[in-house]
């Protein structure tokens, strides 16, 4: 997946986790407790902006970026509403990219 793509591409970060839904990245989180979580916001089950509000409320201090094909100024109302730190593009996301 391109988020894994992204990790992997960029030395400053490691990858400890991930899963295929909501429901599962909130679990995985409370786990493994990142310092940064990087979040789908469709996904099957449980969508990236309620598990974000799970994650923060569990995990105050774990930062929470919301990934989405939607335009981010779509989505800013939205993500503040659940803690998220930011919502990018999936099209500003390209491994390797500076």
């Amino acid at each position: 997946p391109l988020l894994c793509e992204v990790v992997a591409a960029t030395p400053e970060l490691e990858l400890v986790g991930e899963a295929d839904g909501g429901e599962r990245g909130d679990l995985a989180a409370k786990e493994l407790r990142p310092d940064v979580v990087l979040m789908d916001v469709r996904m099957p089950r449980l969508d990236g902006i309620a598990a974000a509000t799970r994650i923060k409320a569990s995990l105050p201090s774990t930062l929470v970026v919301l990934v989405s094909v939607t335009h981010p100024d779509d989505l800013r109302h939205e993500a503040g509403g659940c803690g998220a730190s930011a919502v990018l593009s999936k099209g500003a996301l390209r491994p390797g990219r500076k």
